[in-house]
């Protein structure tokens, strides 16, 4: 199945300022988030409220994504230091 990835706002802009090494694994990452969510991935957890959305973890960076038919829409992306999850309303 062939999908779009797109990026909200916050997270281009942490893409942006991120430094090479950061950006491919990044990128590495974009490539292997799959519409079809297997809920065995380790290191993939669903929102509970929302069945379309997913977390998924990069050492300590995290990638908050939304599946919407052919579209993955990335709506957070940023380090479990910085990661505000009471502020975003995200998990």
């Amino acid at each position: 199945m062939c999908y779009s990835i797109i990026l909200s706002k916050s997270a281009k802009k942490f893409y942006d300022k991120a430094n090479e090494k950061t950006k491919r694994n990044l990128e590495r990452t974009f490539l292997t988030l799959s519409p079809e969510v297997d809920e065995k991935v380790k290191n993939v957890d669903k929102k509970r409220d929302q069945s379309n959305t997913y977390r998924r973890r990069l050492g300590h960076y995290r990638v908050v994504y939304q599946k919407q038919r052919d579209i993955l829409l990335i709506t957070h992306l940023d380090t479990k230091t910085n990661f505000k999850y009471k502020k975003t309303g995200c998990f």
